[in-house]
């Protein structure tokens, strides 16, 4: 099966990073064994997905960690080393919504090239007024062993590009299905697609 790089495209781009390697500092928010990767977020919400085969089990979730990483061609990083320093449990997220899931509480939101499940139990986080498809915002979360909860969520504004990694399933004319259940809607003049295959 080809991996597939999705850009919705539209109007602005994501948020840069680093391009060079260097030394990282954050907190583990989410790990994915299938891709030997931690997604860490720093101090100020930039999430990087780091690629750490064999490193993985010292690395727990809402645990600070540093590590020295370059980054690929994907826009994630490998790491050379990594350790874990100690709990943490409250991290910050920077990234862009790409559904926001009112019945199940749960907003998406796609951040390093890793597309993460946020826990959005207040009204006011999931309500038909809460993000939408294409916000920016910035999420501060609770980090436990059974995944993120937002604790507050701002809108810092909207962003046209949006960038998913998974496996292709599907394609209709208005929905882009990837592996891990995610379901894309592509509505109206923003829904052009650039796919970049990996395999």
């Amino acid at each position: 099966m080809k991996r597939i790089l999705l850009l919705v495209a539209a109007t602005t781009a994501v948020l840069a990073l680093p391009a060079t390697a260097s030394a990282f500092r954050g907190v583990a928010v989410a790990k994915d064994q299938a891709r030997h990767s931690v997604v860490v977020a720093a101090k100020g919400g930039v999430v990087r997905t780091v690629r750490a085969p064999g490193r993985l089990a010292s690395i727990r979730l809402g645990h600070g960690v540093t590590y020295s990483a370059r980054r690929l061609s994907d826009g994630t990083f490998r790491a050379t080393s990594i350790r874990s320093t100690g709990l943490a449990r409250h991290a910050v997220l920077r990234g862009v919504v790409v559904r926001n899931q009112l019945r199940l509480h749960r907003v998406l939101l796609t951040a390093g090239g890793t597309v993460l499940s946020v826990r959005a139990p207040a009204r006011g986080f999931a309500s038909s007024h809460g993000p939408r498809a294409g916000d920016r915002v910035e999420v501060r979360v609770r980090v436990s062993g059974n995944g993120l909860t937002a604790t507050s969520l701002t809108t810092l504004g909207h962003s046209g590009t949006m960038e998913l990694e998974g496996i292709f399933l599907s394609a209709t004319t208005d929905t882009l299905r990837l592996a891990a259940g995610t379901a894309v809607g592509l509505h109206g003049r923003s829904a052009g697609l650039t796919l970049r295959c990996s395999r």
